[in-house]
């Protein structure tokens, strides 16, 4: 090997080990600046499965993420998933998040002066049973 390719060998390995350097540097940069203030935070994917009324969600795009024991899914699909309702209310900056109205019955509880007017014809008929 003549001097010149063992020149250029030494220089290929120099600048490999100046970008390893320079690609540690810019990482350990990123690590101080999520460590540095309030506003960063480290979320990581979930690898637990989350079930919504009996399916599984995944969304590659959307995805399930974690942050020091809390989950967190993105409010758009928790809507599509459970028809809750949700807007932006851009006079107040603020969410807005609506339930679904419950489901009205048709059966109600009859009051207690007709509940008791219907014992009393009971009793009147000689249908009661103790």
């Amino acid at each position: 090997m003549t001097s010149d390719a063992i020149q250029s060998l030494i220089d290929e390995l120099e600048a490999e080990e100046n970008n390893k350097m320079l690609t540690e540097n810019a990482e350990i940069d990123a690590i101080k600046k999520l460590q540095q203030g309030p506003d960063h935070y480290l979320l990581t994917e979930v690898a637990y499965p989350v079930v919504v009324n009996g399916k599984k969600y995944t969304d590659a795009k959307n995805p399930i993420l974690n942050y020091e024991g809390s989950t967190y899914i993105p409010l758009a699909k928790i809507g599509e998933l459970t028809g809750v309702n949700y807007k932006w209310n851009a006079g107040l900056k603020q969410v807005e998040i609506v339930s679904a109205p419950a489901a009205s019955s048709d059966v109600s509880a009859p009051s207690d002066d007709s509940f008791k007017d219907f014992l009393e014809e009971l009793e009147k008929s000689g249908n009661v049973y103790h």
